[in-house]
């Protein structure tokens, strides 16, 4: 069963802030690394709305829920279909 993901929408604040993930399940820490630690505070963007403006240059965290983790992604290239 899926939990429940906040995150910025952009509507009403800073639209750089669009898609940044505040709380998972209602809390602000995973409860699943070790307690304090970087790696369970829930941060990140949510992957289905980013932010406007992105670039080649734009550093990327990723909040995965379903591993309860956040991923950095850096650009590698553009494919064009």
């Amino acid at each position: 069963m899926r939990k429940p993901v906040r995150f910025y929408t952009g509507q009403l604040d800073n639209l750089d802030m669009k898609g940044w993930v505040t709380h998972y399940n209602g809390k602000k820490e995973l409860n699943w690394w070790q307690k304090g630690s970087t790696c369970d505070k829930v941060k990140g963007q949510d992957s289905s709305t980013l932010p406007p403006g992105l670039n080649s240059s734009s550093q990327l965290e990723v909040f995965i829920a379903l591993m309860c983790r956040t991923l950095k992604l850096d650009f590698e290239k553009v494919n064009v279909i």
